[in-house]
């Protein structure tokens, strides 16, 4: 069977691990119905243990999990998941992982606020993805806090998928903090440090826009803190950086049709732009939310001297009319 690891380099980790005070585990989790992936998987694993002459010790385990995944243990804690194979380019940076951290000593809250995870998505063949894997493992390996998990979207594409995906290497925080390619384990630990922070919304909501994941974003919307950062986010934008916004919009708007009744008073000043383009954008999100509160302002927008945005507006308001109709009428439900 073809090699998939460096004898040299688990030689050194062997020689690491006999030094070390705690023993690393590999736990190995085989579905109920193992797959060809899981058979790699399994190999590689053993592969490290014996080529480590059982320095770093295997354990498999049948059943319990719906999918293989490869956890890495030191002192009975698991910091490192891979739902992804650690052969090729990915083979290094696994046995680095290994290798720090048996070495460190992992110090509770060194760098984040609260337990956190990590989720680097890579595919085979990518060039840059070792480099992010390798940069969120530095950070699992020093701070107890913090768990990794590696997964190629190829072998595990429901959670692609779900994630929102739209390239590689992404390394998703928490489900929202999203770093596409590849920065050192310093910048990483510097940005969730600050999407944990007080500024936190922010950070998050501008990582996901530029990410593309707009339909996490629109989640973010019911966030008071994350209305006030789209709307000055809006009234900064240009037309390219618009087109994500408006799609977060739409996204939140096609879940609740009333979401964002409460964005709409803080879009209002952009009806005032000297931007054609940005008042005439404003007009048309305004229109799509309905929300009574702008029915004033386009009223006098129905007088802008640019016709397409004096069109667009008397749509918008015809828009806010029905909304505020609608409001009206559950309202009076509700007292009946």
């Amino acid at each position: 069977m073809e090699r998939v690891f460096d004898p040299g380099a688990l030689q050194r980790l062997a020689s690491a691990v006999r030094s070390a005070p705690q023993r690393p585990l590999l736990r190995l989790h085989v579905p109920a119905s193992p797959s060809g992936f899981a058979a790699r998987l399994a190999a590689a694993a053993r592969e490290v243990s014996e080529g480590t002459g059982g320095a770093v010790a295997l354990r498999t385990e049948h059943g319990a999990l719906s999918e293989s995944v490869l956890t890495v243990e030191v002192g009975g804690r698991g910091a490192v998941h891979y739902r992804a194979l650690p052969e090729g380019p990915e083979a290094g940076p696994f046995v680095e992982a290994l290798l720090a951290m048996v070495q460190s000593e992992p110090r509770s809250g060194s760098v984040v606020a609260r337990p956190t995870a990590v989720e680097v998505f890579i595919a085979p063949g990518c060039p840059n993805c070792p480099h992010a894997v390798r940069a969120a493992t530095t950070l699992a390996a020093a701070d107890a806090l913090l768990t990794v998990t590696v997964v190629d979207v190829d072998a595990v594409p429901a959670r692609a998928r779900a994630m929102h995906v739209q390239s590689v290497p992404a390394t998703i925080v928490d489900g929202g903090l999203t770093v596409v390619g590849v920065v050192s384990a310093d910048e990483l630990g510097e940005r969730i440090v600050a999407a944990q922070g007080t500024d936190g919304i922010r950070v998050v909501l501008t990582s996901l826009l530029g990410a593309g994941r707009f339909d996490a974003a629109s989640h973010l919307l019911g966030e008071p803190a994350a209305r006030l950062v789209f709307a000055e986010l809006w009234r900064r934008s240009t037309m390219e950086t618009r087109i994500g916004l408006l799609l977060t919009a739409e996204e939140a708007l096609e879940r609740d049709a009333r979401c964002l009744d409460a964005l709409a008073a803080d879009l209002l000043p952009a009806l005032q732009a000297v931007d054609v383009a940005l008042r005439g954008d404003t007009v048309d999100l305004l229109g799509r939310i309905g929300a009574p509160v702008a029915r004033a302002d386009l009223e006098l927008l129905t007088r802008d001297p640019v016709s397409d945005v004096a069109e667009a507006a008397v749509e918008a308001l015809a828009a806010c009319e029905g909304a505020g109709a609608v409001h009206e009428g559950d309202a009076d439900e509700a007292e009946a």
